[in-house]
């Protein structure tokens, strides 16, 4: 029986040094995943709301109304105001979806920004105004669903923006702005050290079965 434990013994060990090794693998070479975000603000009454889906291969999740881009666009875009497509989000967190028909089961937080061209409205005859640009993107993210973490990293990559205004009583004002990236690079961070536990604690559940086994052999 000594043996039988001892043996699970070195298991155990050689389990936890194994994941131990993998994880530092992944710290020192991270392998990039592909990932889109699409940020679309819109113009609700007096307040612009800004929603954002960011596409993982395994999933997708979704938030709204979490962020407010810094230094922001223009509400009553007059003819010549000065704009600009680098924005920030600045640290955000709270609810979102990973399914939402579901409603809110998930939560993110992070601290993105969008680094595009400085640009003037120029109103056409009848008050409209749209242009798009080429934009690059950064940041950092963590998704959680439950009690178990989806993504936790850095994102970047390169995209384009659009920015358009619409010709309304009184004078023109912001129709919009969207953010599409689908050339974005996640790295995740190193997997948790709970994964490690829990592969011990499996394992050592293997210890007293053996003894049990063992005592019903002899």
């Amino acid at each position: 029986m000594r043996r039988s434990v001892r043996r699970a013994i070195v298991i155990v060990g050689m389990a936890i040094a194994g994941v131990a090794f993998q994880a530092h693998r992944a710290a020192a070479d991270p392998i990039p995943i592909p990932v889109s975000v699409d940020l679309i603000g819109s113009v609700r009454g007096a307040e612009i709301d800004e929603d954002w889906t960011v596409t993982f291969p395994k999933f997708a999740v979704s938030f709204f109304e979490l962020t407010h881009l810094q230094p922001g666009f223009c509400f009553d875009c007059d003819n010549g105001t000065a704009l600009t497509f680098a924005q920030s989000t600045g640290p955000f967190a709270g609810p979102a979806c990973i399914s939402c028909t579901t409603g809110f089961n998930a939560r993110v937080a992070g601290d993105v920004s969008f680094v595009g061209p400085d640009f003037v409205v120029d109103l056409d005859q009848f008050g409209f105004f749209r242009i798009d640009a080429p934009v690059t993107f950064s940041g950092t993210l963590a998704v959680a669903e439950g009690s178990g973490t989806l993504f936790r990293g850095t994102l970047v990559g390169s995209g384009t923006a659009t920015m358009s205004v619409e010709s309304l009583p009184p004078g023109p004002r912001l129709a919009g702005y969207e953010y599409h990236v689908s050339g974005v690079s996640g790295v995740a961070a190193t997997p948790e050290p709970t994964s490690i536990l829990l592969l011990g604690s499996g394992l050592l559940w293997f210890l007293p079965r053996r003894r049990k086994d063992s005592a019903g052999t002899n």
